[in-house]
């Protein structure tokens, strides 16, 4: 083990929580030890003093489970992967024949749009930024008690500022009668961010926004579709079973806080 770095710095975390946040490294992850990751911890606490520290893993590693729980990580999250060949999802084909026998009773097709967003245009990056903010609610730091709700908001914004910059991510948006009503960032085959605004949930709309996105990708090198999703988050999970996506192993989040983060609130802090 002397060899193996337990940890990675990862810088974006370290921004977004106003702490030194780290990852556990995957050499780790494939030969795990609660000792050497105890040991880790403590030379980065007494280097930086309050920490963070994540790490994704499948559920069947038990041996590294069994090493975090041991080192004083608490499981943040249990996410789903959902996916689709696009060339035969049978929901995709029905979509592209008849996009309106996906839309509730008095909505039309003509009422919706749909259009990639340019980084040169500011407004509407700030317009999806005002969606982000309260638009996530299942995601693991909302949910980790230890996490202000504020911090977890903030990282959102960052995430989509970050994306903005990133020339392999691509943003498209969906408008209901010239207003935006959700977005979606992609990189490549893969679906990493998006929301859609309070007015436009609830509404049985969600099915024909994803497609209408969807059905608009161009098809050549996304044999896959896919994205990640909270397993807490249900109108999520019902939505890709409904747009005939599989789900690949679930996969657990852990966290590791040194101390709390001083702006949790004293009902987060008496959570077990």
């Amino acid at each position: 083990m002397s060899g193996i770095e337990a940890l990675a710095p990862v810088p974006w975390e370290t921004r977004n929580l106003g702490r030194p946040s780290f990852e556990v490294t995957p050499a780790f992850a494939r030969s795990p030890s609660a000792s050497r990751l105890v040991l880790r911890l403590q030379e980065e606490e007494k280097e930086h003093g309050e920490i963070f520290v994540q790490c994704r893993t499948s559920g069947r590693n038990r041996r590294l489970l069994g090493a975090l729980r041991s080192a004083g990580f608490r499981p943040a999250e249990t996410s789903l992967v959902p996916w689709t060949r696009p060339s035969v999802n049978r929901v995709f084909k029905l979509f592209q024949k008849n996009p309106g026998a996906f839309l509730p009773m008095g909505a039309m097709p003509r009422d919706f749009t749909v259009a990639p967003v340019p980084r040169s245009d500011l407004p509407t990056y700030r317009g999806v930024e005002s969606i982000a903010r309260g638009a996530f609610s299942e995601d693991r730091f909302h949910r980790d008690p230890l996490c202000p709700p504020r911090t977890a908001d903030r990282r959102f914004i960052f995430w989509i500022r970050d994306l903005r910059k990133d020339p392999h991510a691509a943003l498209w948006i969906l408008r209901e009668k010239g207003r935006l009503a959700a977005f979606f960032f992609f990189r490549g085959g893969d679906l990493v961010l998006n929301a859609s605004q309070k007015g436009f949930r609830g509404r049985g709309l969600g099915r024909f926004a994803y497609l209408s996105v969807f059905s608009r990708l161009d098809p050549s090198g996304r044999k896959i579709l896919q994205s990640r999703i909270s397993a807490n988050n249900r109108p999520a999970r019902a939505i890709y079973r409904a747009l005939g996506f599989k789900f690949k192993t679930p996969e657990i989040t852990c966290h590791y806080w040194s101390a709390l983060h001083p702006d949790v609130s004293t009902r987060a802090q008496k959570k077990p």
